[in-house]
């Protein structure tokens, strides 16, 4: 199930409370989890940069209605207001953002130094989306475009370097200490990793710097190389793509073999920082509800 915005929390949120009993952060959770009927792995979500998606959503709903006035601002628990109560009694279909722009105090909260149609605007520009939703998708755009230019990268790079990068993935994704073999008539090696330290049980990788499909009869020639090797396992990476019956052909081999086109290359690039450095790193916090819980 799709996990509901902070803005689709308000309203029930509200309602709970509409009892005028003040209720603990891990209840509230409960019943709101309940509510949306969750999963436990809904309930596990976690964001890219941090924190329980459930959880930083809840927190965000009791904000924006502690701010304009709808809940009490208590650290912990959850208590409504009289103006909570008003509201509630009128039975809104649904509060927002946008509604919540009619109490004053929440204006120059959520817009500071705008006017209310600016506020209005700017609200419509953003739909159920959280300050901490907006990071998450200002990253997510980011590391879409830095795949688009690594993969660019990748293509203008010669086919020795490509593949020492490749090695030096292999080692960090946690294979083990490795070597470079390639060379002009490898029989389609370009290195091996050993898993234990004797060298006993090995992994052979075969690199392709191609800008087009790696074709099914390079990948079967690589099968057929790790028979000679008496290899078990290979990996075979491209800065391509690999076609369908390239896949079908793996399934069927008596070997382990796992193909890496450019698109899931770039993503462990990414992840284990091969080629890439942090350009900027910003920590943000927030009260732990649950700590003050008890």
């Amino acid at each position: 199930m799709t996990l509901p915005t902070f803005e689709d929390i308000m309203l029930p949120l509200l309602q709970y409370l509409s009892d005028d009993n003040e209720r603990r952060y891990s209840e509230t959770k409960e019943y709101l989890a309940k509510y949306f009927k969750l999963s436990d792995d809904d309930l596990a979500l976690e964001k890219s940069s941090g924190g329980n998606y459930f959880y930083n959503r809840i927190g965000w709903a009791k904000d924006y209605m502690t701010r304009a006035g709808l809940l009490e601002k208590k650290t912990g628990r959850f208590k409504i207001t009289s103006r909570g109560i008003d509201v509630i009694k009128k039975h809104p279909d649904k509060i927002d953002k946008k509604f919540l722009l009619q109490f004053p105090e929440f204006v120059p909260y959520v817009s500071p130094k705008k006017t209310f149609n600016e506020s209005i605007k700017q609200l419509e520009e953003f739909p159920n989306k959280s300050p901490d939703d907006l990071i998450e998708d200002g990253i997510s755009q980011i590391n879409n475009i830095l795949k688009q230019d690594m993969l660019e990268k990748l293509k203008t790079i010669d086919s020795t370097f490509f593949e020492q990068l490749s090695l030096d993935l292999l080692e960090k994704l946690g294979y083990g200490k490795g070597k470079h073999t390639g060379k002009s008539g490898d029989k389609g090696i370009d290195g091996e990793i050993s898993l234990d330290k004797l060298g006993l049980d090995k992994v052979y990788y075969q690199a392709k710097h191609y800008s087009e499909t790696v074709s099914a009869h390079h990948v079967r020639d690589f099968i057929g190389a790790l028979s000679l090797k008496k290899a078990n396992k290979g990996i075979m990476i491209t800065t391509a793509d690999f076609p369908n019956n390239a896949y079908d052909d793996v399934a069927k081999a008596d070997k382990n073999i796992v193909l890496i086109n450019g698109e899931k290359l770039v993503e462990y690039m990414l992840e284990h920082n091969v080629g890439v450095k942090t350009k900027k790193s910003y920590n943000i916090k927030e009260i732990d509800e649950e700590y003050f819980d008890e």
